[in-house]
């Protein structure tokens, strides 16, 4: 069904990205590639389809993308070394 436009149904992601663990956050927004293969389809499918892309996807892309700053990232980094500063157990860890 790749190319095909269907009536009614939601726009898929229009980005393209490797599958990996950290771009999991990123699902809803992109197309996660597994193989070469899956690159091929998925670009094949927004070259064939290029402008099914609703106003409502490319602003609830823009709000999650306004969320994901490198302050934001920064002030998660700083977060959790902090909590693992306060609740580190030197023995747990010793070799």
């Amino acid at each position: 069904m790749a190319g095909t436009v269907v009536p009614n149904t939601p726009s898929p992601p229009r980005f393209i990205a490797t599958a990996t663990p950290a771009m999991e956050m990123f699902r809803d927004y992109t197309e996660l590639c597994n193989s070469k293969e899956e690159y091929v389809v998925n670009i094949r499918s927004m070259v064939n389809d290029p402008v099914r892309d609703p106003v409502e996807s490319k602003n609830k892309r823009r709000q999650f993308a306004l969320t994901h700053s490198w302050a934001n990232s920064m002030g998660f980094l700083g977060d959790a070394y902090y909590f693992m500063e306060k609740n580190h157990d030197p023995q747990k860890y010793e070799l």
